[in-house]
Parts: C-alpha cells; sequence; structure tokens
C-alpha cells in the first residue's frame, strides 16, 4: 500500500513539475495580430520605424507592445534592460515579481498607481505599462496570449 502511495505521489509530482518546466511556445507577429483583433483590439504595426517586428495593439485603457527580435539572445538583452528600468523605478513599490523558466521570463511591479509589465518568451517580447485600475484586463491580455 505504501508503494502504491508512493508511485501516485510521484506521478503527481512529475506532471506538476513538468508543466513548470515546460517551454513555452512564442507567438508570431500574425498570431499576435490575430488574438488581439479577435478580442476586439486595434493592431498597427511599427516594424519599419525601428528596423525589428514591433506591433501595438491599442485596447481601451492601454497598449500591448509586442516584438519579435531575430535572435533569442536579442530578446533577453531587452528584456534585462527594460527590466532594469522598471526596477529603478521601484521606490515605492507596493509589489513586484519575477518569474521565469526554460525559455521566458516575467517581471511585473505595482508602484504610485502604475502597473507595468513585461514578459519575454523566446526570441519575443510583451510589454504593458497602464494605471493599478487596469490590471486585471493587462493580466487577462497576458494570459490571453499564454505569456
Amino acid at each position: 500500500m505504501h508503494k502504491l502511495k508512493f508511485l501516485v505521489v510521484l506521478v503527481c509530482a512529475m506532471l506538476v513539475f513538468g508543466a513548470c518546466v515546460s517551454p513555452k511556445v512564442s507567438l508570431t507577429a500574425e498570431e499576435f495580430t490575430l488574438i488581439m483583433e479577435e478580442a476586439g483590439h486595434t493592431v498597427t504595426d511599427f516594424t519599419d520605424l525601428i528596423g525589428v517586428t514591433f506591433l501595438v495593439a491599442e485596447t481601451e485603457n492601454f497598449q500591448v507592445e509586442f516584438t519579435v527580435f531575430d535572435l533569442e539572445a536579442d530578446a533577453m538583452r531587452a528584456y534585462n534592460q527594460i527590466q532594469r528600468y522598471f526596477e529603478d523605478g521601484r521606490g515605492n513599490s507596493r509589489s513586484y515579481r519575477t518569474m521565469s523558466g526554460m525559455n521566458f521570463n516575467r517581471f511585473s511591479k505595482t508602484t504610485g498607481g502604475r502597473f507595468e509589465a513585461i514578459t519575454r518568451v523566446g526570441n519575443t517580447l510583451v510589454q504593458i505599462e497602464t494605471s493599478v485600475g487596469n490590471r486585471p484586463e493587462a493580466q487577462a491580455i497576458l494570459e490571453l496570449l499564454r505569456y
């Protein structure tokens, strides 16, 4: 009986651990556009202006920035720079959170009535900055995108 309990616990632990460490799938620019437009948001392509794929989805209350880099290392560098920028302004933050996995990183903070979040998956970034009152909507969009 003890062996059966141990086996059940071991299998459950493997399933939970496997879900936590499995890599996320990054979106393409086309997938981001489709998801955001289906959710009723307008997407503008600024790629020609900055040299990398850069899309901005306008919601009623804020914008969602989506960037696709050629290399994952470039996305990681950009993520680290933006995270440092967010952290530098963290002074009186009420809360902040970081999370990392095999091919993703997420940083979010709430401070001075603002909510800021950046997520990297593979060679892509999603960034949102808005008022704290819009935080639930922003988090729902990140979940919709699976970021």
